[in-house]
C-alpha cells in the first residue's frame, strides 16, 4: 500500500524549539473523511503517524516526540499527543487535550477539552476524559467511566464500569460504585456522589434531613434513611471522613 500523507514545508514551532511539519493526504482516508490534497495537523516525524492505516491527525493539532497515533486514531483540534504517549485502535484526542509522558488512549476511548493523560495513565475501552479533568501516575479509567469537570484521578485509582467523577473530585485509590439502587452511588477519597448530588463525605455526615429532603422530593430523605449508614460506612472505610 502507498504511503498516505508526506511533510510539507508549512511548519510550526513548539515552546521547547522542536520544528513540526504539516501532514498533506496522498490519497483518500475514507475512513477518516480525508480527501488526496487535504492538510492535516503537524508532526515531527513519520514516526509519529503511521504511513499505512487509518490513523490521523487534522486541524492544528501536534503529534511529536516519541508519541505515536495509529491504527484508526484521530487527534483533532489543537490537541497535542507527545514524548512516549500513545494514541491508536479507534481512540481520539481532541480540544486543547494533552496525552503526554507514556501515557495510553486506545479501543474508543475519547479525550477532550483540557484534560491531561499523564504519566503511565490508561484511558481505553468506552471511557472518557474531558473537561478540566486530569489523569496521572499509573491511574486507569475504563469501561463506560466518566472523568469530567476539574476531577484529578491518580495514583493507581482505577475508574471503571459507569462511574461517574466530576467536579473537583480526587480519587488516588479504586473509588467504591453502587449500581441497582434507586440513585448511583460513588464513593471517592473525598467525595460521595448520590444521583447528581456530590459532596463531600463531611457534608454528607452532617446534612439534616431538612436539606436531605429538597434534594429531591419525595424520595430522597427516605432513601438516605434507608442506606445512611451503610453509605458512610463504606466512605469511612474508604478514607477518613474529611
Amino acid at each position: 500500500m502507498t504511503q498516505k500523507y508526506r511533510l510539507t514545508s508549512n511548519t510550526v514551532i513548539t515552546p521547547a524549539g522542536v520544528i513540526l511539519y504539516q501532514i498533506e493526504a496522498l490519497r483518500d482516508l475514507p475512513f477518516a473523511g480525508v480527501k488526496k490534497g487535504d492538510l492535516g495537523g503537524y508532526i515531527e516525524k513519520e514516526e509519529n503517524l503511521s504511513q499505512y492505516e487509518n490513523a490521523w491527525v487534522f486541524d492544528s493539532a501536534q503529534v511529536f516526540g516519541t508519541a505515536r497515533v495509529f491504527a484508526s486514531a484521530r487527534v483533532f483540534g489543537s490537541a497535542q499527543v507527545y514524548e512516549n504517549a500513545r494514541v491508536y485502535e479507534n481512540a481520539q484526542v481532541s480540544g486543547s487535550a494533552r496525552v503526554y509522558e507514556n501515557a495510553r488512549v486506545y479501543e474508543n476511548a475519547q479525550v477532550s477539552g483540557r484534560a491531561q493523560v499523564s504519566g503511565s495513565a490508561r484511558v481505553y475501552e468506552n471511557a472518557w476524559v474531558f473537561g478540566r479533568a486530569q489523569v496521572s501516575g499509573s491511574a486507569q479509567v475504563f469501561g463506560t467511566a466518566r472523568v469530567f469537570d476539574s476531577a484529578r484521578v491518580f495514583g493507581s485509582a482505577q475508574v471503571f464500569g459507569t462511574a461517574r467523577v466530576s467536579e473537583n473530585a480526587r480519587v488516588s485509590i479504586t473509588p467504591i460504585n453502587l449500581i441497582g439502587l434507586r440513585y448511583g452511588i460513588t464513593i471517592t477519597d473525598e467525595h460521595i456522589k448520590i444521583g447528581c448530588e456530590q459532596h463531600t463525605k463531611a457534608e454528607w455526615e452532617e446534612f439534616t434531613d431538612a436539606e436531605i429532603k429538597v434534594m429531591e422530593e419525595p424520595t430522597s430523605l427516605p432513601f438516605w434513611e434507608q442506606y445512611r449508614s451503610l453509605i458512610l460506612a463504606l466512605a469511612k472505610s474508604h478514607g477518613p471522613i474529611n
